[in-house]
């Protein structure tokens, strides 16, 4: 009776292999038709449990190329790889020479991360982290099954909407370097500043990794290189393994819950050099920025080093006095960062010129008349607007650029041996005026 037994027995298991081998494409599971195990076929179950999802935040199923790595036998050394091929396929190949399932049933520990790096020394699993170690594997014939259930989160999900992209959580725990595969278990004293625990979706910053709290309170402090530091404090919310929050961040509507930070760590010219005309007003808060521009103290300092062509009031208003030159220095309060501009300041009828370039003579019933030609030379870095010279401009007015110069004819009655031709103009929105007197 008992060999009748064992000879049912057989004949089941055997028949049980032969179904998995045979399976169609469309039938689960399916034999893995990517491998570098060059005498095994794989049958590979991955499941994510109760978590229902792989690690990324944003993906709900696995996708191409996500990747598991495999310790066989709890032995560090003995490794394969496993790759998302889709359609529920997974391709599984050595991770060295040594990789073998050398019994007929062992068991598996794996991880899987949204970036999953292996070499000689180190693991990097950066992001969210899934893993399990009560994987196994079962050997029949040629055929290996392999089940997984990555149900093992270790670190929480922290997404913060609003925030300045350059910063990381101070005090994060991360779940980046996986000291062994076999136990699970991670160096939580290495910090990457965020290179390797944060992701960035939008205005959305999402950061993996478990922080510390009192008595159900978790403080959150985000920092940057340059020393800026915002925080805020939550009641009720934790950051333990397997945890999401999801808050506003400094730079959203929830602004104001947060004690901000940040310090000056520069002040910068937008040019080295100024150009001002007589009569010009305006604000030196125009000539330079601060790093970062919104700083927790942006109140600096105006020096003029001539009063007598610039002076500048506290509020960073300026006011032109005269003609020369002057060096304005604006220094930071914090930090005592400075830049120096060069200014100078021009008359603009000083750089406009008018000379009579030609003449003629005109005979008729009503007199003579003698035909003058005028040139107005503008030699200022400023476009200028002629709209008046004696009452006769062509089209009304004449634009001449900066360092050109345009030619006018007018004619007049002879009454004298003198004539003063007015010109009007303008600049920048003003008017100005300038008169010359030629001999008739």
């Amino acid at each position: 009776m008992k060999n009748i037994f064992r000879i049912l027995f057989s004949s089941c298991l055997f028949m049980t292999i032969l179904m998995m081998i045979g399976c169609s494409e469309t039938d689960e599971p399916s034999i893995s038709q990517a491998s570098s195990f060059n005498d095994l076929k794989f049958v590979v179950n991955v499941t994510t449990g109760s978590n229902g999802t792989r690690a990324a935040s944003s993906k709900k199923d696995w996708t191409v190329g996500d990747k598991i790595l495999v310790a066989i036998d709890g032995n560090e050394d003995d490794l394969c790889n496993l790759q998302y091929q889709g359609d529920g396929e997974w391709a599984v190949t050595k991770y060295n020479d040594q990789s073998n399932f050398q019994n007929d049933k062992g068991k598996l520990t794996a991880v899987h991360a949204d970036s999953l790096y292996k070499d000689a020394n180190t693991t990097i699993t950066g992001g969210d982290v899934l893993y399990t170690k009560e994987g196994s594997y079962t050997k029949h014939g040629d055929v290996v099954e392999i089940n997984l259930k990555m149900n093992q989160r270790p670190v929480s999900r922290i997404a913060i909407v609003g925030m300045d992209k350059s910063c990381w959580i101070d005090g994060l725990e991360e779940y980046s370097h996986l000291n062994s595969l076999v136990s699970m278990t991670w160096d939580t004293s290495y910090h990457s500043n965020g290179e390797l625990c944060k992701e960035v979706y939008g205005d959305t910053c999402v950061f993996y990794g478990i922080l510390p709290s009192e008595n159900g309170n978790t403080t959150i402090k985000l920092v940057n290189k340059d020393g800026a530091t915002y925080t805020r404090s939550f009641e009720g919310k934790s950051a333990n393994a397997g945890d999401y929050i999801l808050i506003g961040g400094p730079e959203s509507k929830d602004a104001d819950k947060w004690t901000s930070h940040v310090p000056v760590i520069g002040i910068e010219a937008k040019e080295k050099t100024v150009n001002l005309l007589v009569g010009d007003a305006g604000s030196v808060k125009d000539w330079y920025s601060l790093k970062p521009s919104k700083p927790t103290n942006s109140n600096v300092t105006y020096t003029s080093s001539n009063e007598n062509v610039l002076s500048i009031a506290s509020d960073g208003s300026y006011t032109v006095k005269g003609t020369g030159k002057t060096d304005v220095t604006i220094t930071t309060e914090d930090g005592n960062y400075s830049c120096k501009i060069q200014v100078t300041v021009q008359d603009i009828t000083d750089l406009v010129d008018l000379a009579e370039t030609g003449t003629s003579v005109t005979i008729t019933g009503g007199g003579v008349y003698y035909g003058r030609y005028f040139t107005v030379t503008n030699r200022s870095d400023y476009d200028i607007t002629v709209t008046y010279l004696d009452g006769d401009v062509d089209g009304g007015s004449v634009e001449i650029k900066a360092h050109e110069s345009h030619e006018f004819q007018n004619y007049y009655r002879v009454s004298g041996w003198m004539k003063t031709i007015t010109l009007k103009f303008t600049c920048n929105g003003k008017q100005y005026e300038k008169s010359g007197s030629f001999e008739i």
